[in-house]
């Protein structure tokens, strides 16, 4: 529909797929996670809000696995205009070690070569935007669902949860992700 974004998430095959189909882009998966992202763009308005601090989640929960906010990047982004990207340094990795041996390992880490990691790239749609993330859609820290929250309110899309996180609430007869808000 013109004038109306969409946010599809993507953490598979199948969704990506759908993802490609909807935006007629050459998007792949690429083995990458991100415990912060960084803006792409310090413009444009589903992303500029956001500051430093917002896009880190490296300490938000109590596992490794719950400080990812994306599981995957994407490459082959061609026709879309990268918006996230997940930080160069996993800081995860780091937080718990002495700060002497800190900066020489993330020195080493940051220049390891990595997959691809964009993490929200946005396509034309008519008047509105398609925008394809990695973010995880429900996310299981309140930081995590604090960010995602925003991300949809600046986009313009219902979050896929509820106050409480519950994945779901909210959903509609037509499918809220692919076909954005009802008018």
């Amino acid at each position: 529909k013109p004038g109306i974004n969409r946010l599809v998430f993507v953490s598979n095959a199948d969704e990506l797929a759908e993802a490609n189909r909807l935006t007629g882009g050459k998007l792949t998966l690429t083995d990458r996670t991100a415990t912060q992202l960084v803006r792409a763009s310090e413009t444009d308005p589903a992303v500029a809000s956001f500051t430093v601090d917002e896009l880190y989640f490296a300490e938000a929960g109590e596992t490794d696995e719950l400080r990812r906010i994306s599981r995957h990047g994407f490459d082959g982004t061609t026709g879309g205009e990268v918006l996230l990207t997940a930080s160069n340094t996993d800081w995860s990795l780091f937080n718990r070690r002495a700060e002497n041996a800190k900066v020489a390992a993330i020195t080493c880490y940051e220049q390891l070569r990595k997959p691809a990691g964009a993490v929200l790239v946005a396509y034309p749609a008519g008047e509105g935007r398609i925008f394809v993330t990695t973010v995880e859609r429900n996310p299981q820290t309140i930081r995590g669902r604090h960010f995602l929250r925003r991300l949809c309110a600046n986009i313009g899309v219902p979050a896929p949860f509820d106050e409480t996180g519950v994945l779901g609430a909210g959903e509609h007869e037509h499918d809220l992700l692919l076909d954005g808000p009802k008018d």
